[in-house]
C-alpha cells in the first residue's frame, strides 16, 4: 500500500516539489531558510525528517502558509476534520528506519 492509498502526506517530497514550483535550486533555498544544502537534501530524500520547526522555517522563507505543506493549501485559515477523516503526515527517521506520524 502506497503513501497515496493510506492518505499519508510526504513532508520531504512536498518540500522537494514545492521548491521546484517556485523554481528555487537546493542552494537558493538554503540561503532563504539558513539551513545547509545537505541538509535540505536528505530531508527532501526521506534520510532525515524535518521537525515542525523546520517545516515552519522553510514555509516562512518561501512565503507560504504552513498547510501548503500538508495539504492542496487553501484559503480558509481553519477546517475540521474529524478524528477517523485526518489525513496522517509521515515523518521518517530513515528511509528504512522507525515511522512517526503527526495526528
Amino acid at each position: 500500500m502506497n503513501a497515496q492509498e493510506t492518505g499519508e502526506i510526504k513532508v520531504g517530497e512536498r518540500i522537494k516539489a514545492i521548491r521546484e514550483e517556485s523554481g528555487l535550486s537546493l542552494k537558493g533555498l538554503a540561503d532563504l531558510t539558513g539551513f545547509s544544502t545537505a541538509l535540505l537534501s536528505q530531508m527532501e530524500n526521506h534520510l532525515i525528517s524535518p521537525s515542525l520547526g523546520t517545516i515552519i522555517k522553510i514555509a516562512r522563507a518561501l512565503n507560504l502558509p504552513l498547510g501548503h505543506f500538508f495539504g492542496r493549501g487553501s484559503d480558509q485559515p481553519y477546517s475540521i476534520v474529524r478524528k477517523d477523516e485526518r489525513k496522517r503526515v509521515s515523518r521518517f527517521a530513515s528511509k528504512d528506519g522507525v515511522k512517526y506520524g503527526y495526528s
